[in-house]
């Protein structure tokens, strides 16, 4: 009885049952845990190769600059930020001994909507000529990887299917604390630009009224989006505000926006009642430290004069004030040709002026070169020997880097390193005082962090088709000089009865010197800080 009671109790006994339950369930949680495990590793995997792509297109486009060479230091650039610099590794996958992400593809897009469509059927040719100039925007793929599984074979998978990444990339750019102007390329063919076209030449960069428009309703400034109170600020301040106009696709600003004159005077150290945004009294808008103009001051002076207040510090309008204004024999020559016995260039008669500036090109310093019909941009052939003898009393022999016809720029950089702008300067009769250097407010010398006054970049752009406010693409950005202040001249002949006086030059006008492709601005690398450049993910 007792072994019969023993053998029921043993198959009948239902302790430990559990146990037996799990043991046949381990399987499907171990399978179930496991396929987790691997597409986790799956989706790391995917990860990595999607940041690699993301950083080798940020690291390409970055080296878009249109110039010779740049889809090759693209690629580079992207191999590099996969490889070399940054590291990229696919941690997780398991199909060759190597952790390395690596590139398949480039694809160069020309414009920002080809890049966002993706239609390959738009790319860039490679192998044309216009390649580099072309290639905006880059998409990059990585080469697949895949993943073999650790546990996924217990339902019949071995390895994952191949996975991969792509991303695609552009450059974003604005130029910054910089007066936002324009001027429209007069090639032939629009689409061209050549700086040496224009290098050393005299440009009206902003003319007057309906015949100074660059096209129907602009007069050569861009839209930073604030009027006319912060473009006074960018085109006057020492220490202009941040900011930005895009660089490659700004909006013009249409109307002459005459009210900002005044503070773009403000770099010749002239400072106009009204001073809105605070450069006299506030000391916020310096002129360079070699300002040398054809605008003189009443009286034999001393430098620097004493007591100056801002009535004496703007455009002369009577006789109570002293104040900037013409000499009594001011250089106004009545033939596109130099000062010469046969052609003089003083009202007067006199052979030479009695004060004189850095001068316009000959054929637009007979008078306004728009009312003239003449090309707003010059020969860039001026009076340099007039104006050596006014300035120095002597012919000029040369001077300056040996040179038979050197820039205005040039002159006012041999200035500055000579310091023959560090005074003043008389007419041999003491009625007036020429000023080399400011006198209402601290000059300024270009420095580290000192953009130099008497340089404006400017976006060269096409203006074909333009009017009023559209977006523009610049061809180019370059430097200019700026030749003399914007104010009203006037050109008195005859005597007495017989004495007939005529505009000579508008207030409103913007007349400068063309001095080199804008490599600050261009290259990002500026110790004056006049742009920013920023690649971004299009997809």
């Amino acid at each position: 009885m007792e072994r019969r009671a023993t053998f029921h109790q043993l198959i009948t006994d239902q302790s430990g049952a559990v146990a037996a339950t799990y043991a046949l369930s381990l399987v499907g949680l171990i399978a179930a845990v496991g396929v987790g495990y691997d597409f986790a590793r799956l989706a790391t995997m995917n990860t990595e190769l999607h940041n690699a792509a993301d950083q080798a297109a940020l690291a390409a486009a970055t080296q878009l600059t249109g110039k010779a060479g740049a889809i090759a230091s693209a690629k580079a650039a992207a191999d590099g930020a996969a490889n070399s610099l940054i590291k990229n590794k696919t941690i997780l996958a398991n199909d060759t001994n190597v952790t390395g992400v690596t590139i398949s593809t480039f694809v160069f897009y020309k414009t920002k909507a080809d890049a966002e469509a993706d239609d390959e059927s738009k790319a860039v040719d490679q192998t044309a000529a216009s390649a580099d100039a072309d290639a905006r925007f880059v998409k990059v793929k990585v080469t697949t990887r895949s993943i073999f599984y650790a546990f996924t074979p217990i339902v019949n998978a071995v390895a994952s299917t191949p996975s991969g990444a792509s991303a695609t990339a552009g450059m974003g750019s604005a130029i910054c604390k910089v007066p936002p102007v324009m001027l429209c390329n007069t090639a032939a063919n629009p689409a061209n630009f050549d700086f040496a076209t224009i290098k050393g030449k005299g440009i009206v960069l902003k003319g007057t009224g309906g015949g100074g428009a660059w096209a129907p309703g602009d007069f050569g400034f861009l839209d930073v989006g604030a009027g006319a109170n912060d473009l006074g600020k960018l085109l006057a301040y020492g220490s202009p505000p941040g900011t930005c106009v895009d660089v490659a696709n700004p909006s013009t600003e249409p109307g002459s926006m005459a009210s900002v004159i005044n503070d773009f005077n403000t770099r010749f150290d002239i400072f106009e009642n009204g001073d809105n945004i605070n450069c006299y009294s506030g000391s916020k808008c310096p002129a360079s430290d070699n300002n040398r103009t054809d605008l003189v001051q009443s009286g034999n002076l001393s430098y620097p004069p004493s007591g100056l207040a801002l009535a004496d510090c703007g455009i002369k309008t009577g006789n109570g004030n002293k104040g900037w204004q013409a000499s009594n024999d001011p250089y106004r020559p009545t033939t596109a040709a130099a000062c010469s016995a046969t052609n003089t260039c003083g009202p007067s008669g006199a052979t030479y002026p009695d004060a004189m500036g850095y001068p316009r090109d000959l054929e637009h310093a007979v008078g306004d070169p728009i009312a003239n019909g003449v090309s707003r941009i010059g020969s860039g052939t001026w009076d340099i020997n007039a104006y050596w003898q006014v300035n120095y009393g002597a012919a000029y022999t040369s001077q300056v880097g040996g040179k038979t016809m050197p820039t205005r720029y040039e002159v006012y950089e041999w200035e500055r390193q000579n310091n023959a702008a560090a005074s003043r300067q008389f007419n041999s009769g003491g009625n007036f005082t020429a000023f080399r250097k400011p006198i209402c407010r601290a000059g300024a010398a270009p420095g580290p962090t000192q953009p130099d006054r008497r340089l404006l970049p400017v976006a060269v752009v096409n203006c074909t088709g333009l009017t009023g406010k559209k977006p523009i693409v610049p061809i180019d950005w370059i430097d200019v000089f700026l030749v003399e202040p914007s104010i009203d001249r006037e050109r008195s002949t005859g005597q007495g009865n017989n004495k007939v006086t005529t505009k000579y030059t508008n207030k409103g006008d913007i007349y400068v010197e063309a001095v080199r492709r804008n490599e600050q601005a261009g290259e990002g690398a500026s110790v004056q800080f006049v742009r920013r450049d920023k690649p971004y993910l299009v997809r």
